[in-house]
């Protein structure tokens, strides 16, 4: 039986369900089902204006299965294929900085980030000296983070730190 309205085409009916229903089952832990769901996009709809989400969506998949690999595979993509500047960029950066957290690969953070000014990565920039104990460049890389972001709600999250910091 036909769920949507009347008048609906296929494309409407895909991208509702697309969009909805993958992130339910993303929510309730069901990552591999909700793969199959952005796959079936990709599939069905190759090269739409939502490619870029249901790439950053099946990479986020793949990092709730600790599946590392495959998540950075899919954030490349983003990275090679969508506008340098675009918010799917910025993401897969980010998310590819967390990743490279995880793995516990500090070095890489680092490197990564150097010389940059984006608060977001001198937010990674400190967590990855802090896991290598080295104090001075943790702090000097949050409070370049704390001036950066400008805001009082991100010095609430990144003042703690210069507690542990001090310890």
């Amino acid at each position: 039986p036909n769920i949507f309205p009347f008048g609906f085409n296929d494309n409407i009916k895909y991208l509702h369900c697309v969009s909805k229903y993958p992130t339910f089952l993303y929510d309730e832990g069901f990552y591999e089902r909700a793969l199959l769901t952005y796959f079936q996009y990709l599939y069905k709809y190759p090269q739409t204006e939502l490619e870029m989400a249901a790439h950053f969506q099946i990479a986020k998949c793949y990092e709730a299965l600790e599946n590392w690999d495959l998540a950075r595979n899919y954030y490349d993509r983003i990275l090679a294929e969508d506008k340098s500047e675009s918010i799917a960029v910025n993401a897969a950066r980010y998310q590819l900085l967390y990743i490279a957290l995880v793995k516990e690969e500090y070095p890489a953070v680092i490197d990564t980030t150097k010389n940059t000014d984006d608060p977001y990565e001198l937010i990674f920039r400190a967590y990855a000296h802090f896991e290598l104990l080295e104090f001075a460049e943790a702090q000097q890389a949050f409070q370049a983070a704390e001036a950066a972001f400008d805001h009082s709600h991100y010095s609430r999250g990144i003042r703690p730190w210069y507690s542990a910091i001090k310890t």
